[in-house]
């Protein structure tokens, strides 16, 4: 066992450096009713998958800087990196790994207020490379609390705890990358760098270019430049998946000091490419994937060299509400710059996806498709973002985007009063209108018995899919009797223009007319596939198990099969039932279902 403390004199400068009595860091105080508490995202995974392991204090008073020591399988498991889960705000970290062990410390500086209560501290990142299993150990947590009576105390606690992660052996054909040697390096860091970062060529391992940024203290950003020539062949190499797609992939490491992580680049790599190029830029913050055509517009023609930028959020700008709303949990800010300037980016046509590491508490993960994204734009509101979720397999929240900005994650258990009657349904109803894609007909009901009319069917249907009509002609995109006041006019608009709708004859779409399960379906699959997640056709014998399915119309048969072998379509005691109106409760099901279909 090495000896533990090295981060503990880090953390001793940072208090003693905003002015606190020094005497008083070392201070002994009596035992406390503390506890902490090792979890992983997995218990298992294949070479190459990622876990995220969750450090809990239990029962904690006063905290105001902490250090855990943890050991892990180095033969097994790699370390990518730790996130302290607490409010950045005022307050500093510092990751070391030494050989087999990773030390990680944070602390609240000057008059930061402290935490109480059960508190996640730190999120570790280990991606596995050799199968058997890796035992990850936590030997001790030292304890920093503060009060106005005593000061700052310190206690050290050893803990004994662990956690097993049973790695599975490679494929056919699979290959497990070699172990490297004991080092004493800075966390992430392929060698050692200095706490800084320097000037490095981007190393290949495994088709990743790994990359050290460097640092400007400044700005406390830390910056990979990519050249034209790295990039052309990491392009070349890079293996096109089932829909044709090569992604190139990118990983920044770690950087002591660094607040944000920018990948700089030639804006051509984001210009001249199709969305079957995509760029996946991994940092400790967070990741961004980017496809080729993220840049196509003309705004961006004159720039030679962009960065995208990726951090935490700055939080003292935002409202009481917000912040009450978000607690202690991740706030991201991502941008793009470029001749020391940022700018304010959005592509319709080009959507972006976000991944951040996140360790939900023991309520979330019971609950964890209520785990929200929701985007904070420039005057403080707070909107949901649809596509966000979280994955306990990669331990992240992912949401896709088309404009950069702050973005939270929250948890939100929406629910309403007349559910009871409708377990069938009640799940589906809650999940979607935590993720702020429907709401109730009030605040406390949602009425899932009433008819859904044709024009909420749609614009809830585009909310889910988070589609619009970008590019095509108003003029060709308008009906006789939607009328541009009216709520769901951009969402009939957009669905006209994508070709999801027709009309019922003479220029009319009949908005608040009730819509038919049928036709309801038949806007699903239209939708599905526009947006690739159905593909091909399903003979008609997928309808065969309903007893009702020679009422289904000629022109609905075959979207209603596809649907049907997809598993979105299960009718019900039997039968489709397919000129019944669509209730707003079958109308969740089926949309919740589509939500959750993968690409």
């Amino acid at each position: 066992m090495r000896r533990r403390g090295l981060l503990w004199i880090v953390v001793a400068v940072l208090l003693v450096s905003c002015w606190l009595p020094a005497d008083r860091t070392g201070a002994e105080v009596p035992a406390q009713e503390v506890s902490f508490l090792l979890n992983s995202s997995s218990p298992t995974l294949n070479p190459g998958g990622r876990v995220s392991v969750s450090v809990t204090g239990m029962d904690l008073a006063d905290l105001y800087a902490y250090e855990l020591e943890i050991q892990y399988d180095a033969s097994r498991l790699t370390f990518v990196q730790a996130v302290p889960v607490l409010s950045q705000q005022s307050s500093t970290k510092a990751v070391r790994v030494i050989g087999d062990t990773v030390y990680a410390a944070y602390t609240r500086t000057g008059d930061a207020p402290v935490d109480n209560g059960s508190l996640s501290l730190y999120t570790l990142m280990f991606e596995a490379k050799a199968a058997g299993e890796a035992l990850i150990h936590l030997i001790s947590a030292t304890v920093v609390t503060r009060t106005n009576e005593s000061g700052l105390q310190k206690r050290v606690y050893p803990v004994d705890e662990d956690v097993s992660v049973m790695v599975q052996a490679a494929g056919p054909g699979g290959s497990t990358p070699e172990a490297p040697g004991d080092s004493d390096h800075s966390v992430g860091s392929s060698a050692p760098s200095g706490p800084a970062g320097g000037k490095a060529e981007p190393e290949e391992v495994s088709g990743i270019l790994v990359q050290t940024p460097e640092l400007d203290r400044a700005s406390g950003i830390a910056v990979a430049r990519l050249d034209e020539a790295a990039w052309r062949q990491a392009l070349e190499r890079a293996q096109a998946d089932a829909s044709g797609a090569r992604t190139v992939v990118l990983k920044m490491n770690e950087i002591v000091g660094a607040e944000h992580y920018a990948q700089e680049l030639s804006a051509d790599m984001l210009r001249s490419n199709g969305a079957d190029v995509r760029i996946r830029i991994e940092t400790p913050y967070g990741t961004i994937e980017a496809p080729g055509n993220m840049l196509n517009q003309a705004a961006w023609e004159r720039l030679d060299k962009v960065q995208l930028v990726i951090g935490q959020a700055d939080r003292s700008g935002l409202t009481q509400e917000v912040l009450q709303r978000i607690g202690s949990r991740p706030i991201v800010q991502v941008e793009v710059a470029a001749d020391g300037r940022r700018f304010a980016w959005s592509n319709p046509d080009a959507p972006v996806t976000v991944s951040v590491g996140y360790v939900p508490t023991a309520e979330e993960r019971t609950n964890s498709e209520h785990i929200v994204v929701l985007y904070i734009d420039p005057q403080g509101n707070m909107v949901p973002v649809p596509s966000g979720s979280y994955d306990a397999d990669t331990g992240e929240v992912t949401f896709r985007t088309t404009h950069f900005s702050s973005y939270a994650i929250a948890f939100v258990q929406k629910t309403f009063a007349d559910l009871e009657s409708y377990p069938w349904a009640r799940k589906e109803i809650e999940v979607l209108a935590s993720k702020g894609i429907i709401n109730g007909m009030t605040e406390d009901a949602y009425h899932p018995a009433e008819a859904i009319r044709r024009a909420d069917f749609v614009l809830l249907l585009m909310k889910t899919l988070e589609l619009s009509g970008h590019g095509h002609s108003d003029a060709d995109a308008v009906f006789a009797d939607v009328s541009r006041d009216a709520y769901y006019y951009e969402a009939v608009s957009a669905a006209k223009a994508l070709g999801l709708v027709q009309g019922s004859g003479d220029h009319a779409f009949e908005p608040e007319k009730t819509i038919t399960r049928q036709d309801m379906m038949v806007l699903t699959a239209r939708a599905l596939r526009l947006t690739g997640k159905l593909e091909g056709s399903a003979s008609s014998s997928a309808l065969d198990g309903f007893a009702d399915h020679a009422e289904v119309a000629a022109y609905v048969a075959d979207d209603l099969a596809a649907l049907a072998a997809a598993g979105l379509v299960q009718g019900g005691a039997g039968r489709l039932h397919p000129s019944a109106q669509a209730a707003r409760a079958e109308a969740a099901v089926l949309l919740y279902r589509m939500l959750n279909m993968k690409q």
